[in-house]
């Protein structure tokens, strides 16, 4: 017998979650900047117990980070993020502690976390989905 994967799409009610980034991509926009393509894995609803925990666990939350933008503010905000991010898998000098060197992300894979999940409302035909709010330390 084989285990059927979670198709479930609606997104994750909002709360916080014990997540690991599971998959980290770079790639490049269909305009050329360049772009981190992120997955995160939920382990567990904080605070869940057993019987609920198959609701969230598995589910996957997808992010992609652009990197490269031209300005200023986009990029502040993004090294902001993935700043927090490293912090809270351990590294306590985030950013500064890789270097500012991003190819190193993939270094911190599968480290688990706490996140405060929200829901992003759909634009342009797209349908509502899940975004990370902020990180902690497990």
């Amino acid at each position: 017998m084989t285990k059927q994967a979670n198709t479930e799409f609606s997104p994750l009610e909002s709360g916080e979650y014990l997540v690991r980034m599971n998959r980290i991509t770079p790639t490049k926009t269909k305009t050329g900047v360049d772009m981190l393509k992120v997955g995160y894995q939920v382990i567990k609803k904080v605070g869940d117990t057993d019987e609920n925990e198959s609701k969230s666990k598995n589910r996957l939350i997808f992010e992609n980070i652009l990197v490269g933008h031209p300005s200023e503010t986009v990029k502040e905000i993004v090294e902001d993020r993935i700043d927090r991010y490293l912090k809270a898998v351990g590294e306590s000098n985030g950013l500064k502690g890789i270097g500012h060197d991003l190819s190193k992300l993939s270094d911190f894979l599968d480290l688990p976390f706490k996140a405060k999940v929200g829901i992003q409302e759909g634009t342009n035909g797209y349908s509502d989905s899940n975004k990370i709010t902020s990180f902690a330390k497990r």
